[in-house]
């Protein structure tokens, strides 16, 4: 560790002393030609070790002979610090050489002057001019040129001048050393530069080549980054093709099918179907009441609900089937590879068990059930747009006949089906032409011989099909978003006709109205009854508007707001067609009703169904319990008047009454008491 901390030591010094500089690392890789030049000056090093040496130490011992200790001295320093510089690789490359060429010409010039008419100075010398040529180029090979010069100028000089006597070229005349060095300088510059020349072009040639490297380097680069960046644009256009492929083909808020895959595969299902006789159903679902549900709830809830319900029917499905949302509460199912009829029958139970089940929602439940149309094929249709619509068709015909329902389609669907689109085109112009009509069905006390007043039923005396009945009409003005507006004309005119008969016999008369689902959930509605009470001034209590059943088993929550605001009005509530659902029972306690309309259909068998008798007279005694009033709808028959009569004195309504009728036969029915049956008959 000392030794070699101490040849560092002295290698700084002499680093010092000659003011050497360190010299970079060449690789091959990284310059050729440098690399090549490095190692042969290695080689060259190496020579200049093996001859100096042999020639130094004779010299040595000559200069000892003649006692010159001195020079022996310098001749030994030089020759060693030539040698530590020619070895070391902390030098740079020009020093290297410098220091090599240095000891060459010593040796030439301790060469010449030793040995005696020899020229053995002559190699050395040609060899610095080409070394001097190859290693550092043209400029060197000129400077190695000047210093030859030089060498054979002033040894010419001396031996002119008798210096040279006691050498080894005492013998030599000036003439010869003249024509010798002429010869010697014309063939070492010619030698020194061609291979300066030849190696400058090589020289050249590398760095072109480098450069050509670098450039094809850099282009390939460009060309792989270029590559890169298009396969990233590639990749982003595919995902984005994905992407609008997604959005033409998928519905955006539950991801289900749109309607264009729908039809793209009911397409291609049709013509399987085909090839293996098989069935298919499609299905057409819409939800029913939704509108009202997401009316009570905000946009972003109405569409978790929509997901939900998304989520239930692809739970019912399987994984062959399509499940597509064809817009707002629309649903279809493509429903393949049918054997039997009877599982359409139970895929169909299935989606309604499942839809039924209450949703929960910003911590409330509600409940959605949905009507289902039908259409098969083959028989209903031989390709998807005529399928769809004819099971578009059967839908709505289910809606109308009771909504939670399933209908398959038949052939006068589709005439039903053109004179819908007539009303729809009708209809919104009913208002303007005055084609409303206000029909009142008389509820008459049989023991009094009292008429107690009217359910209000509206009729549309339309001129192309006539008069039509509430549920011809009704269900499609709310759904193009009428039924709000005909609701409101109705209350008015019911207003107006109380007030107008504040100062007649007919002044006690009460009329009965139905409220919808939407007119319970409109947020204007409270304001808009309040706006009639007070514009008519009339007597509160004479108006009672009508709730179904199934309203109330529906929106009981949802509505309960509305029902305490409207008994702040001072109006009468009445629970309609009540026992159809049998589930409104355990709700009434809760809720300030003051009349009771047992359903029509307690009156169908009620001779005969035990258990019709049973629940008509448990909810005739719940009623008296909570001190509310009974009205029994759908009497059509002396005997069932009789029936009711033995369980107590209600009031009737019903054809054995009275039909539904105008308001000017009402106004004389009301005032002459003209029933339907002799009075005489009854008890």
């Amino acid at each position: 560790m000392k030794l070699m901390k101490s040849k560092n030591g002295f290698s700084t010094i002499l680093f010092f002393l000659l003011n050497l500089t360190p010299a970079p690392v060449t690789s091959l890789q990284d310059d050729p030609l440098s690399y090549w030049r490095e190692r042969i000056s290695q080689v060259v090093s190496s020579s200049l070790i093996v001859f100096g040496g042999i020639i130094l130490i004779p010299i040595i011992f000559g200069l000892a002979s003649e006692e010159l200790w001195f020079v022996i001295a310098i001749d030994i320093a030089i020759f060693f610090i030539g040698l530590f510089v020619s070895f070391s690789r902390k030098v740079s490359f020009l020093q290297r050489q410098i220091a090599q060429f240095s000891l060459i010409y010593i040796i030439a010039i301790v060469l010449q002057l030793s040995i005696p008419n020899s020229g053995a100075a002559f190699p050395w010398l040609f060899a610095i001019g080409i070394l001097a040529g190859a290693q550092m180029g043209k400029t060197a090979a000129l400077n190695a040129l000047v210093a030859n010069t030089l060498f054979f100028v002033v040894l010419g000089i001396f031996l002119a001048s008798g210096m040279l006597s006691h050498t080894g070229m005492a013998e030599v005349s000036l003439l010869t050393w003249s024509l010798t060095a002429i010869n010697f300088l014309a063939l070492n510059a010619g030698a020194s530069f061609a291979l300066a020349v030849l190696l400058e072009g090589i020289s050249i040639s590398i760095q072109n080549e480098k450069i050509a490297q670098n450039l094809l380097q850099i282009e390939q680069e460009r060309l792989v980054s270029a590559n890169d960046h298009l396969h990233q644009e590639i990749g982003e256009r595919e995902e984005m093709a994905e992407q609008l492929r997604q959005i033409a083909t998928h519905d955006a808020l539950t991801q289900l099918p749109n309607r264009f895959l729908f039809t793209d595969r009911l397409d291609h299902a049709i013509d399987l179907a085909k090839r293996s006789n098989t069935l298919l159903a499609v299905m057409f679902l819409d939800l029913d009441n939704f509108k009202a549900v997401n009316d009570a709830l905000n946009h972003q809830q109405g569409d978790n609900l929509l997901n939900e319900v998304a989520q239930r029917l692809l739970a019912c499905i399987r994984s062959s089937d399509t499940v597509a949302r064809l817009g707002g509460d629309e649903f279809a199912i493509l429903y393949e590879n049918i054997h039997e009829i009877g599982h359409i029958h139970q895929m169909v139970k299935k989606i309604q068990d499942t839809l039924l089940e209450p949703f929960s929602i910003l911590e409330k439940e509600f409940f959605v059930s949905t009507s289902i149309g039908i259409s098969l094929f083959p028989g209903n249709g031989e390709d998807a747009n005529s399928l769809l619509l004819n099971a578009d068709m059967a839908m709505y015909y289910a809606k109308k006949n009771g909504k939670n329902t399933y209908q398959f389609y038949f052939d006068d669907l589709e005439k039903q089906s053109l004179m819908r689109l007539e009303i729809i085109a009708d209809l919104r112009l009913a208002l303007e032409k005055n084609e409303l009509v206000l029909y009142y069905q008389p509820i008459y006390d049989v023991t009094k011989r009292k008429v107690l007043g009217a359910e209000v039923l509206l009729r549309w005396n339309c001129a192309k099909f006539g008069l039509l009945l509430p549920a011809d009409f009704l269900p499609i003005a709310e759904e193009i978003g009428l039924i709000h507006l005909f609701d409101e004309w109705v209350l008015a005119i019911i207003c107006r006709q109380l007030k107008a008969w504040e100062n007649t016999d007919l002044k006690k008369q009460r009329l009965w109205m139905n409220l919808s689902e939407k007119q319970l959930l409109h947020p204007e509605f409270i304001d808009t009854v309040e706006r009639y009470l007070q514009e008519t001034g009339i007597n509160p209590q004479l108006l009672e508007f009508e709730i179904s059943e199934t309203t109330l088993i529906n929106e009981q929550k949802n509505i309960e707001g509305t029902l305490r605001r409207l008994k702040k009005l001072g109006v009468h509530l009445a629970i309609d067609h009540f026992g159809s659902k049998y589930a409104a029972i355990k709700n009434l306690p809760q809720l300030n009703f003051d009349t009771l309309k047992i359903d029509r259909s307690f009156m169908d068998d009620i001779f005969t169904d035990p258990v019709k008798q049973i629940t008509l007279n448990g909810a005739i005694q719940i009623s008296q319990r909570l001190r509310m009033d009974i009205i029994i709808e759908g009497v059509e028959s002396i005997e069932q008047i009789k029936y009711i009569q033995k369980l107590g004195n209600f009031p009737l309504q019903g054809w054995a009454i009275a039909p539904a009728m105008p308001l000017n036969e009402y106004e004389d029915y009301a005032s002459k008491i003209l029933l339907s049956v002799d009075p005489s008959q009854l008890n």
